[in-house]
């Protein structure tokens, strides 16, 4: 017993340290750059004029490269599928550090007002958590650390072991594609998406307080009041309101940021988009990118946020 205790003592001392210091070298991978593959260009995050973030909506949501070729301005997209809004408020926190000129698109709707279920670990999605966690890890704060380590120690130390090696951070699709179009087959299947969407919520026991990302949020627009921020909500699919129902929500959110001097608030999501400019419930395919990333080249707020 002894023995096994000297051994258990010695692995520690040596694993231990040795995370640390590849933990630590890691921190250090550049993140000063970014290739966009859509626009098949490598953008300098020190001379970007305008970033995209946030999750799928807006990635699916808005065509870079036409507002490029008609303003002749340094514009990518900066988000991800599926990404939770923690890391996206990190993330921007990141790039404000290397370029406080930078303009802030965010993806603002029903489906990211509530805490993120990936930030829950086996709770909802493993794989999801880890992907997510290894993604971003880069760009947490110590106490960020603390709480992941907190709640899920052992996901999060595995999560960051995997990201060490990854390059995901220099790279970016620009943009989701997709011709398909919502069929009638799923809208037929509603009521049981909603059921099963309620029931997982129902059913999880969150380790984040309520609001904890918004309240992110919130503190991220306050702490940066020479930062100019747009945010959007993209044209969200009737149903898709009703999958979520914070319509509530959502408006005093609205009407809380529109309050701030550094805030504009563009919102699609009430829109009347017909079933054939979705993919989904709740992006947008093809056609219907084609036609909001018009709408907003023709919206004064929108071209004078920009310029």
């Amino acid at each position: 017993m002894k023995k096994l205790f000297v051994k258990g003592c010695i692995y520690l001392g040596f694993f231990i340290p040795l995370f640390l210091l590849v933990f630590s070298v890691s921190l250090l991978k550049p993140n000063f750059f970014i290739y966009d593959q859509y626009q098949d260009k490598i953008f300098d995050i020190k001379n970007i004029n305008v970033g995209i973030y946030g999750d799928s909506h807006i990635k699916n949501a808005i065509d870079t490269r036409i507002i490029q070729e008609q303003n002749n301005i340094s514009i990518t997209h900066f988000s991800s599928n599926g990404i939770p809004l923690f890391y996206t408020i990190r993330q921007i926190e990141k790039h404000l550090k290397l370029n406080k000129e930078i303009k802030v698109i965010l993806d603002l709707g029903t489906n990211n007002i509530e805490n993120n279920l990936y930030l829950e670990g086996d709770q909802y999605s493993k794989v999801g958590f880890l992907t997510h966690l290894s993604n971003n890890y880069i760009y947490l704060q110590p106490g960020d650390y603390c709480l992941f380590f907190k709640y899920y120690p052992v996901l999060t130390l595995q999560g960051i072991f995997n990201g060490i090696y990854q390059t995901s951070t220099f790279f970016n699709a620009g943009i989701n594609k997709t011709s398909r179009v919502l069929s009638n087959s799923v809208l037929n299947q509603f009521d049981q998406l909603k059921q099963e969407h309620d029931s997982i919520r129902a059913n999880i026991n969150p380790k984040f307080y309520s609001n904890f990302e918004i309240e992110n949020l919130k503190k991220l627009v306050t702490k940066n009041p020479q930062t100019s921020f747009l945010f959007i909500r993209p044209p969200e699919h009737p149903l898709h309101q009703r999958l979520y129902g914070n319509q509530v929500k959502f408006m005093q959110l609205k009407d809380y940021f529109k309050s701030k001097s550094n805030v504009i608030f563009l919102d699609y999501g009430i829109k009347n988009y017909k079933d054939s400019l979705f993919s989904d419930y709740s992006h947008l395919n093809n056609h219907g990118n084609f036609l909001l990333t018009n709408e907003l080249l023709e919206s004064e707020e929108f071209i004078s946020f920009i310029k």
